[in-house]
Protein backbone atom coordinates (compact mmCIF):
# COMPACT_ATOMS: atom_id res chain seq x y z
CA UNK A 1 0.00 0.00 0.00
CA UNK A 2 1.28 3.15 -1.01
CA UNK A 3 2.60 5.22 2.42
CA UNK A 4 2.13 8.72 3.53
CA UNK A 5 2.83 10.82 7.17
CA UNK A 6 -0.72 10.90 7.92
CA UNK A 7 -1.42 10.59 11.41
CA UNK A 8 -4.69 8.43 11.90
CA UNK A 9 -5.93 8.34 15.79
CA UNK A 10 -6.45 4.27 15.85
CA UNK A 11 -9.05 3.34 18.59
CA UNK A 12 -7.69 -0.18 19.72
CA UNK A 13 -10.26 -3.16 20.25
CA UNK A 14 -9.94 -6.68 20.49
CA UNK A 15 -9.34 -9.92 18.07
CA UNK A 16 -10.26 -13.39 17.52
CA UNK A 17 -6.96 -15.32 17.29
CA UNK A 18 -7.94 -18.66 18.35
CA UNK A 19 -5.06 -20.69 19.26
CA UNK A 20 -3.75 -23.27 16.97
CA UNK A 21 -2.72 -26.78 17.52
CA UNK A 22 -0.58 -28.54 15.32
CA UNK A 23 0.92 -32.47 15.52
CA UNK A 24 2.75 -34.75 13.18
CA UNK A 25 1.94 -38.46 14.06
CA UNK A 26 3.16 -39.06 18.15
CA UNK A 27 5.13 -35.54 18.04
CA UNK A 28 4.21 -32.99 20.75
CA UNK A 29 1.29 -30.71 19.92
CA UNK A 30 2.65 -26.77 19.08
CA UNK A 31 -0.06 -24.49 20.69
CA UNK A 32 0.21 -21.31 18.45
CA UNK A 33 -0.90 -17.82 19.57
CA UNK A 34 -0.61 -18.34 24.04
CA UNK A 35 -2.08 -19.15 26.26
CA UNK A 36 -3.81 -15.99 26.29
CA UNK A 37 -6.24 -14.28 29.98
CA UNK A 38 -9.07 -16.78 30.67
CA UNK A 39 -12.80 -15.04 30.81
CA UNK A 40 -14.81 -18.36 32.67
CA UNK A 41 -14.25 -21.54 31.53
CA UNK A 42 -13.39 -21.43 27.56
CA UNK A 43 -13.40 -17.52 26.50
CA UNK A 44 -9.84 -15.64 26.07
CA UNK A 45 -8.46 -12.34 26.01
CA UNK A 46 -4.96 -12.38 23.90
CA UNK A 47 -2.72 -9.65 24.14
CA UNK A 48 0.15 -9.59 20.90
CA UNK A 49 3.20 -7.74 20.01
CA UNK A 50 4.81 -8.19 16.56
CA UNK A 51 8.10 -6.18 15.45
CA UNK A 52 10.05 -6.63 12.41
CA UNK A 53 12.63 -4.75 10.17
CA UNK A 54 13.62 -4.83 6.82
CA UNK A 55 14.25 -3.26 3.19
CA UNK A 56 11.75 -2.18 1.15
CA UNK A 57 12.40 -1.04 -2.56
CA UNK A 58 9.53 1.46 -3.81
CA UNK A 59 7.65 2.41 -0.32
CA UNK A 60 5.64 5.04 -1.11
CA UNK A 61 5.00 3.60 -5.16
CA UNK A 62 6.49 6.47 -6.91
CA UNK A 63 4.84 7.07 -10.05
CA UNK A 64 4.85 9.81 -12.86
CA UNK A 65 7.14 10.53 -15.67
CA UNK A 66 9.69 12.53 -13.00
CA UNK A 67 9.62 10.39 -10.08
CA UNK A 68 11.98 7.50 -9.04
CA UNK A 69 11.63 4.25 -6.83
CA UNK A 70 13.15 5.45 -3.86
CA UNK A 71 13.91 2.17 -1.71
CA UNK A 72 14.60 2.76 2.02
CA UNK A 73 15.21 0.57 5.12
CA UNK A 74 12.13 0.62 7.84
CA UNK A 75 10.84 -1.00 11.25
CA UNK A 76 7.53 -2.03 11.88
CA UNK A 77 5.90 -1.98 15.10
CA UNK A 78 2.30 -4.15 15.80
CA UNK A 79 0.40 -4.27 19.22
CA UNK A 80 -2.54 -6.23 19.35
CA UNK A 81 -5.62 -7.11 21.72
CA UNK A 82 -7.45 -9.92 20.97
CA UNK A 83 -10.76 -11.86 22.71
CA UNK A 84 -12.38 -15.05 22.10
CA UNK A 85 -15.64 -15.84 23.22
CA UNK A 86 -16.53 -19.36 21.63
CA UNK A 87 -20.15 -21.25 22.59
CA UNK A 88 -22.44 -23.53 20.92
CA UNK A 89 -25.45 -21.35 20.34
CA UNK A 90 -23.57 -17.41 20.55
CA UNK A 91 -20.01 -16.80 19.45
CA UNK A 92 -17.88 -13.60 19.92
CA UNK A 93 -15.09 -11.74 19.03
CA UNK A 94 -13.04 -8.71 18.67
CA UNK A 95 -9.78 -7.48 16.92
CA UNK A 96 -7.62 -5.29 17.00
CA UNK A 97 -4.10 -3.70 15.69
CA UNK A 98 -2.14 -0.80 15.70
CA UNK A 99 0.79 -0.36 13.26
CA UNK A 100 3.65 2.19 13.64
CA UNK A 101 5.66 2.11 10.71
CA UNK A 102 8.76 4.03 10.62
CA UNK A 103 10.74 4.65 6.93
CA UNK A 104 14.70 5.76 8.09
CA UNK A 105 14.92 8.36 5.03
CA UNK A 106 18.05 6.59 3.54
CA UNK A 107 17.40 8.36 0.69
CA UNK A 108 15.49 11.43 1.96
CA UNK A 109 11.98 10.22 3.06
CA UNK A 110 12.46 10.03 7.01
CA UNK A 111 8.58 9.33 7.75
CA UNK A 112 6.06 7.37 10.20
CA UNK A 113 2.94 6.07 9.46
CA UNK A 114 0.08 4.92 11.48
CA UNK A 115 -2.47 2.25 10.39
CA UNK A 116 -4.17 -0.82 11.84
CA UNK A 117 -7.29 -2.54 11.65
CA UNK A 118 -10.24 -3.13 14.04
CA UNK A 119 -12.65 -6.36 13.48
CA UNK A 120 -15.92 -7.81 15.24
CA UNK A 121 -17.34 -11.04 14.69
CA UNK A 122 -20.61 -12.56 16.07
CA UNK A 123 -22.54 -15.83 15.66
CA UNK A 124 -26.12 -16.42 17.26
CA UNK A 125 -27.52 -19.79 16.84
CA UNK A 126 -25.79 -23.16 16.51
CA UNK A 127 -25.74 -25.42 13.15
CA UNK A 128 -29.05 -26.90 14.41
CA UNK A 129 -30.76 -23.84 15.09
CA UNK A 130 -33.85 -22.96 13.03
CA UNK A 131 -33.12 -19.16 13.12
CA UNK A 132 -29.44 -17.77 13.53
CA UNK A 133 -28.01 -14.68 13.06
CA UNK A 134 -23.87 -13.55 11.69
CA UNK A 135 -22.40 -10.67 11.49
CA UNK A 136 -18.51 -9.71 10.77
CA UNK A 137 -17.21 -6.33 9.91
CA UNK A 138 -13.79 -4.96 9.69
CA UNK A 139 -12.79 -1.38 9.56
CA UNK A 140 -9.01 -0.51 8.90
CA UNK A 141 -6.66 2.55 7.88
CA UNK A 142 -4.05 2.54 5.17
CA UNK A 143 -1.36 0.74 6.20
CA UNK A 144 -2.47 -2.18 7.64
CA UNK A 145 -0.87 -5.23 7.99
CA UNK A 146 -2.50 -8.97 7.57
CA UNK A 147 -0.95 -11.75 9.57
CA UNK A 148 -2.34 -14.33 6.86
CA UNK A 149 -0.25 -15.35 3.39
CA UNK A 150 -0.56 -13.17 0.84
CA UNK A 151 -2.55 -10.83 2.58
CA UNK A 152 0.09 -8.50 3.18
CA UNK A 153 -0.18 -6.65 -0.17
CA UNK A 154 -2.35 -4.65 -1.91
CA UNK A 155 -3.02 -3.52 -5.50
CA UNK A 156 -5.27 -1.39 -7.52
CA UNK A 157 -6.97 1.46 -5.81
CA UNK A 158 -6.43 -0.29 -1.83
CA UNK A 159 -2.90 1.23 -2.42
CA UNK A 160 -4.32 4.43 -2.18
CA UNK A 161 -3.73 6.15 1.40
CA UNK A 162 -7.42 5.11 2.89
CA UNK A 163 -9.84 4.19 5.83
CA UNK A 164 -11.80 1.34 4.15
CA UNK A 165 -14.87 -0.34 6.06
CA UNK A 166 -15.92 -3.71 5.18
CA UNK A 167 -19.07 -5.71 6.63
CA UNK A 168 -21.48 -8.26 6.04
CA UNK A 169 -24.74 -9.00 8.48
CA UNK A 170 -26.81 -12.47 7.34
CA UNK A 171 -30.35 -13.50 8.99
CA UNK A 172 -29.85 -18.01 8.60
CA UNK A 173 -33.41 -19.77 8.67
CA UNK A 174 -32.76 -23.55 8.03
CA UNK A 175 -36.06 -25.28 7.91
CA UNK A 176 -36.71 -28.92 7.73
CA UNK A 177 -33.97 -30.19 10.50
CA UNK A 178 -30.77 -28.16 8.16
CA UNK A 179 -30.66 -29.86 5.31
CA UNK A 180 -31.92 -26.71 3.55
CA UNK A 181 -30.24 -23.15 4.80
CA UNK A 182 -31.12 -20.00 3.16
CA UNK A 183 -28.98 -16.76 4.66
CA UNK A 184 -30.33 -13.03 3.63
CA UNK A 185 -28.39 -9.64 4.77
CA UNK A 186 -26.62 -6.36 4.30
CA UNK A 187 -22.89 -5.85 3.16
CA UNK A 188 -21.07 -2.87 2.19
CA UNK A 189 -17.54 -1.58 1.04
CA UNK A 190 -16.46 1.78 2.21
CA UNK A 191 -13.74 3.56 1.07
CA UNK A 192 -12.45 6.93 2.46
CA UNK A 193 -9.60 7.81 0.29
CA UNK A 194 -6.91 10.84 1.67
CA UNK A 195 -6.19 12.07 -1.91
CA UNK A 196 -8.96 10.31 -4.83
CA UNK A 197 -12.78 10.00 -4.62
CA UNK A 198 -14.64 8.34 -2.24
CA UNK A 199 -16.76 5.34 -2.73
CA UNK A 200 -19.70 3.69 -1.49
CA UNK A 201 -20.89 0.08 -2.13
CA UNK A 202 -24.29 -1.05 -0.32
CA UNK A 203 -25.55 -4.74 -1.18
CA UNK A 204 -28.32 -6.93 -0.74
CA UNK A 205 -27.24 -10.71 0.02
CA UNK A 206 -28.81 -13.78 -0.88
CA UNK A 207 -28.07 -17.70 -0.08
CA UNK A 208 -29.68 -21.07 -0.31
CA UNK A 209 -27.46 -24.24 0.22
CA UNK A 210 -29.01 -27.71 0.33
CA UNK A 211 -27.19 -30.40 1.73
CA UNK A 212 -27.11 -33.35 -0.07
CA UNK A 213 -24.32 -35.03 1.64
CA UNK A 214 -23.03 -34.55 5.42
CA UNK A 215 -20.37 -32.14 4.02
CA UNK A 216 -21.23 -31.61 0.83
CA UNK A 217 -23.72 -29.02 -0.74
CA UNK A 218 -25.45 -27.17 -3.55
CA UNK A 219 -25.38 -23.42 -3.27
CA UNK A 220 -27.07 -20.65 -4.78
CA UNK A 221 -25.89 -17.31 -4.21
CA UNK A 222 -26.60 -13.31 -5.47
CA UNK A 223 -26.42 -9.98 -4.61
CA UNK A 224 -27.26 -6.82 -5.93
CA UNK A 225 -25.03 -3.65 -5.26
CA UNK A 226 -25.33 -0.05 -5.16
CA UNK A 227 -22.55 1.72 -6.06
CA UNK A 228 -21.45 5.65 -6.47
CA UNK A 229 -18.25 7.37 -6.05
CA UNK A 230 -17.22 11.06 -5.09
CA UNK A 231 -15.45 13.24 -7.60
CA UNK A 232 -12.30 14.54 -6.76
CA UNK A 233 -10.20 17.54 -8.17
CA UNK A 234 -7.23 15.61 -9.03
CA UNK A 235 -8.79 12.57 -10.81
CA UNK A 236 -10.71 12.17 -13.87
CA UNK A 237 -13.08 9.84 -12.51
CA UNK A 238 -16.54 9.79 -14.02
CA UNK A 239 -19.89 10.74 -12.19
CA UNK A 240 -21.73 7.34 -13.61
CA UNK A 241 -23.61 5.06 -10.52
CA UNK A 242 -23.63 1.32 -11.28
CA UNK A 243 -25.75 -1.36 -9.60
CA UNK A 244 -23.41 -4.83 -9.71
CA UNK A 245 -25.35 -7.77 -10.18
CA UNK A 246 -24.12 -11.26 -9.60
CA UNK A 247 -25.84 -14.74 -9.37
CA UNK A 248 -24.18 -18.27 -8.97
CA UNK A 249 -24.92 -21.71 -8.33
CA UNK A 250 -22.65 -24.75 -7.91
CA UNK A 251 -21.24 -27.38 -5.27
CA UNK A 252 -18.99 -26.88 -2.47
CA UNK A 253 -17.78 -29.26 0.21
CA UNK A 254 -15.30 -31.47 1.88
CA UNK A 255 -14.48 -34.33 -0.46
CA UNK A 256 -12.75 -36.56 1.41
CA UNK A 257 -11.36 -36.17 5.21
CA UNK A 258 -8.52 -34.32 3.73
CA UNK A 259 -9.51 -32.45 0.24
CA UNK A 260 -12.23 -29.30 0.08
CA UNK A 261 -13.45 -28.35 -2.84
CA UNK A 262 -15.67 -25.27 -4.49
CA UNK A 263 -17.21 -24.79 -7.77
CA UNK A 264 -19.16 -22.09 -8.67
CA UNK A 265 -20.25 -20.31 -11.83
CA UNK A 266 -22.80 -17.56 -12.59
CA UNK A 267 -23.07 -13.72 -14.59
CA UNK A 268 -21.58 -10.85 -13.17
CA UNK A 269 -22.72 -7.30 -14.72
CA UNK A 270 -21.55 -3.87 -13.47
CA UNK A 271 -24.69 -2.38 -14.29
CA UNK A 272 -22.97 0.81 -15.07
CA UNK A 273 -25.68 4.09 -15.37
CA UNK A 274 -25.37 6.97 -17.44
CA UNK A 275 -26.66 9.49 -14.69
CA UNK A 276 -28.06 8.17 -11.90
CA UNK A 277 -29.19 5.24 -11.17
CA UNK A 278 -31.40 2.93 -13.79
CA UNK A 279 -31.59 5.97 -16.31
CA UNK A 280 -29.54 3.61 -19.00
CA UNK A 281 -26.64 1.45 -19.33
CA UNK A 282 -23.27 3.67 -20.00
CA UNK A 283 -20.81 2.15 -22.68
CA UNK A 284 -18.33 1.76 -19.55
CA UNK A 285 -20.71 -0.68 -18.53
CA UNK A 286 -18.96 -4.59 -18.46
CA UNK A 287 -20.92 -8.24 -18.30
CA UNK A 288 -19.66 -11.56 -18.30
CA UNK A 289 -20.13 -14.95 -16.84
CA UNK A 290 -18.46 -15.26 -13.39
CA UNK A 291 -16.82 -18.39 -11.14
CA UNK A 292 -14.86 -19.14 -8.46
CA UNK A 293 -13.11 -22.59 -8.47
CA UNK A 294 -11.21 -23.68 -5.08
CA UNK A 295 -9.39 -26.77 -4.05
CA UNK A 296 -7.74 -27.33 -1.23
CA UNK A 297 -5.55 -30.31 -0.12
CA UNK A 298 -4.28 -31.22 3.70
CA UNK A 299 -1.62 -33.71 2.91
CA UNK A 300 -0.18 -33.25 7.00
CA UNK A 301 -1.89 -32.36 10.25
CA UNK A 302 0.14 -28.98 9.41
CA UNK A 303 0.37 -28.57 6.18
CA UNK A 304 -1.81 -27.60 2.89
CA UNK A 305 -2.09 -27.00 -0.39
CA UNK A 306 -4.56 -24.69 -2.54
CA UNK A 307 -5.02 -23.73 -5.94
CA UNK A 308 -7.96 -21.12 -7.27
CA UNK A 309 -9.01 -19.23 -9.78
CA UNK A 310 -11.19 -16.43 -9.89
CA UNK A 311 -13.36 -14.30 -12.40
CA UNK A 312 -15.48 -11.69 -10.92
CA UNK A 313 -16.80 -8.00 -11.78
CA UNK A 314 -15.43 -5.48 -9.45
CA UNK A 315 -16.60 -1.42 -9.83
CA UNK A 316 -13.84 0.76 -9.07
CA UNK A 317 -13.76 4.47 -8.67
CA UNK A 318 -11.63 5.43 -12.23
CA UNK A 319 -13.17 3.66 -15.10
CA UNK A 320 -15.93 2.79 -13.22
CA UNK A 321 -15.41 -1.43 -13.29
CA UNK A 322 -13.61 -4.30 -15.01
CA UNK A 323 -13.55 -7.99 -15.44
CA UNK A 324 -11.00 -9.99 -12.72
CA UNK A 325 -9.75 -13.13 -13.98
CA UNK A 326 -7.53 -14.15 -11.22
CA UNK A 327 -5.16 -17.62 -10.22
CA UNK A 328 -3.76 -18.20 -6.91
CA UNK A 329 -1.92 -20.77 -5.42
CA UNK A 330 -0.99 -21.19 -1.46
CA UNK A 331 1.17 -24.05 0.01
CA UNK A 332 1.86 -24.17 4.02
CA UNK A 333 4.08 -27.29 4.89
CA UNK A 334 4.79 -27.54 8.87
CA UNK A 335 8.14 -29.46 10.35
CA UNK A 336 8.85 -30.56 13.65
CA UNK A 337 5.07 -30.47 14.41
CA UNK A 338 4.27 -27.75 13.03
CA UNK A 339 6.98 -25.57 14.99
CA UNK A 340 8.79 -24.99 11.85
CA UNK A 341 6.22 -23.52 8.92
CA UNK A 342 7.41 -23.24 5.27
CA UNK A 343 5.06 -20.91 3.09
CA UNK A 344 4.22 -19.81 -0.10
CA UNK A 345 1.53 -17.50 -2.16
CA UNK A 346 1.26 -16.59 -6.12
CA UNK A 347 -1.24 -14.37 -7.84
CA UNK A 348 -1.27 -13.64 -11.76
CA UNK A 349 -4.35 -11.30 -12.12
CA UNK A 350 -5.82 -10.06 -15.68
CA UNK A 351 -8.03 -6.74 -15.46
CA UNK A 352 -10.26 -5.88 -18.52
CA UNK A 353 -12.04 -2.36 -18.30
CA UNK A 354 -14.31 -1.81 -21.04
CA UNK A 355 -12.37 1.92 -21.98
CA UNK A 356 -10.89 -0.55 -23.48
CA UNK A 357 -7.89 -1.13 -21.55
CA UNK A 358 -6.18 -4.04 -19.18
CA UNK A 359 -3.67 -4.48 -16.37
CA UNK A 360 -1.41 -7.25 -15.13
CA UNK A 361 -0.98 -7.58 -11.46
CA UNK A 362 1.78 -10.41 -9.67
CA UNK A 363 1.86 -10.98 -6.32
CA UNK A 364 4.64 -13.04 -4.65
CA UNK A 365 4.81 -13.89 -0.98
CA UNK A 366 7.52 -16.47 0.80
CA UNK A 367 7.88 -17.24 4.23
CA UNK A 368 9.43 -19.02 6.85
CA UNK A 369 7.98 -19.27 10.29
CA UNK A 370 9.46 -20.54 13.52
CA UNK A 371 7.81 -21.07 17.11
CA UNK A 372 10.41 -21.16 19.52
CA UNK A 373 7.70 -21.63 22.68
CA UNK A 374 4.04 -21.37 22.08
CA UNK A 375 4.48 -17.22 22.58
CA UNK A 376 7.56 -16.73 20.92
CA UNK A 377 7.76 -16.67 17.07
CA UNK A 378 10.59 -15.74 14.62
CA UNK A 379 9.61 -14.62 10.87
CA UNK A 380 11.22 -14.02 7.48
CA UNK A 381 8.61 -13.15 4.74
CA UNK A 382 9.38 -11.87 1.18
CA UNK A 383 6.88 -9.93 -1.10
CA UNK A 384 7.14 -8.60 -4.51
CA UNK A 385 4.56 -7.27 -6.39
CA UNK A 386 4.72 -6.26 -10.32
CA UNK A 387 1.55 -4.07 -11.83
CA UNK A 388 1.60 -3.11 -15.09
CA UNK A 389 -1.18 -1.65 -16.68
CA UNK A 390 -1.60 0.05 -20.34
CA UNK A 391 -1.82 3.95 -21.12
CA UNK A 392 -5.58 3.47 -21.03
CA UNK A 393 -6.06 2.85 -17.56
CA UNK A 394 -2.60 4.47 -15.75
CA UNK A 395 -4.29 7.52 -15.46
CA UNK A 396 -4.11 10.19 -12.78
CA UNK A 397 -1.82 7.89 -11.04
CA UNK A 398 -4.87 5.80 -9.66
CA UNK A 399 -3.49 2.51 -11.73
CA UNK A 400 0.19 3.18 -11.89
CA UNK A 401 3.02 0.82 -12.95
CA UNK A 402 5.75 -0.28 -10.59
CA UNK A 403 7.17 -3.04 -8.96
CA UNK A 404 7.78 -3.44 -4.96
CA UNK A 405 9.69 -5.75 -3.28
CA UNK A 406 9.56 -6.24 0.07
CA UNK A 407 11.81 -8.05 2.94
CA UNK A 408 11.39 -8.54 6.67
CA UNK A 409 12.75 -10.16 9.53
CA UNK A 410 10.80 -10.55 12.16
CA UNK A 411 9.57 -11.91 16.01
CA UNK A 412 6.41 -11.95 17.75
CA UNK A 413 5.18 -12.00 21.32
CA UNK A 414 1.96 -13.75 22.26
CA UNK A 415 -0.21 -14.06 25.50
Amino acid sequence: MRHTATFATFAVAFAIVPALAFADGEESTVVKGGLGFPIGTKSRIHTNFETSAGFDSNPIRQVGAAATEKSDWKAQFRPMINVDIPGESLTFGLQSMLLIEQLFGTQGNATTHFGGHIGLNLGLGSEESVVGFELSDTLSRTPTFFQELGQGIGADELNLVQWRNKGLANLILRPGGGALEFRLGYGNELGFYDSAPSSERHLINFEAKLRFLPKTALVFGGDLSFFSSQDKAAFSASKNKGTPLSLTIGLQGQITTRMTATARVGYGDSLVWTGGFFTGAATTNVRTFITNLRVGYAFAPSSEFSLGYDRTVRPVIVNDAYISDAVNARIMVGIMGGRLTLGAFGMLEFRTFASPASQRIITGDFRVEYWFFDWLRGLVDYQVINQFADQGVAVAGSFPNYTRHQVMLGVGFYY
